[in-house]
């Protein structure tokens, strides 16, 4: 060669892209043109920069500009066609609010009966007639009473002291407390307004009076 390499042909070179004969051409050319090797260098140091770009990660905000930019690009819709879009939507909504507004009605309905019945049932369970009275509000479970300064909760079998409920039962006395301690008589008197069975501690004991008779 006797004038310098273009720069087509360093490039080939580089990507050993030119013929065999011409590849050794410019081979033997660079070596004695000091001018070709910093062209040359040049470029091999452009295509290390090349493929250290190739291996980075794109920037964050990429991303961003890329939708920005492809959006810029859509043709621009008049108001009145976005308006139509949107009342396109809106209709197709409103087609499922009939539907929703019965299965809401009906939820409001069946939450109405069902609290009427149950309303129904505890007032059908507390006033019932009763034997010697005309109607007895009975005690539920839960039901708690005061007497002689005592607290009673009613376990669905009898009015038991607090406390007393779980303890086992020392022995039955009478409602008339005949054969007993005036105290203890005294205060069966008291408990004589609980109808029911009566469970109660006395001295240490668990004491309980039977039902008054016709309950």
């Amino acid at each position: 060669m006797t004038s310098h390499a273009t720069l087509e042909e360093l490039s080939g070179y580089l990507d050993i892209a030119l013929d065999g004969d011409r590849q050794r051409e410019v081979a033997e050319h660079v070596r004695s043109c000091s001018s070709c090797r910093e062209r040359l260098a040049g470029l091999e140091r452009v295509v290390a920069a090349l493929d250290r770009l190739r291996d980075q990660a794109p920037p964050r905000h990429l991303e961003q500009l890329v939708s920005h930019g492809v959006e810029s690009l859509r043709p621009h819709r008049s108001l009145r066609s976005r308006l139509e879009a949107r009342a396109r939507r809106l209709n197709a909504l409103s087609s499922w609010v009939p539907f929703f507004g019965v299965v809401l009605a009906l939820v409001v309905i069946i939450y109405l009966l069902s609290m009427g019945i149950a309303r129904e049932e505890r007032a059908s369970t507390r006033l019932i007639l009763g034997y010697g009275r005309s109607v007895a509000s009975l005690p539920v479970p839960g039901d708690r009473r005061e007497v002689a300064e005592r607290v009673f909760l009613w376990t669905g079998e009898a009015w038991a002291e607090r406390g007393a409920e779980g303890e086992p039962l020392s022995r039955h006395i009478s409602r008339e407390g005949s054969g007993v301690e005036p105290e203890l008589e005294a205060l069966i008197g008291r408990l004589a307004v609980l109808e029911e069975a009566v469970r109660f501690r006395y001295q240490g004991e668990v004491l309980e009076l039977p039902a008054r008779e016709g309950n």
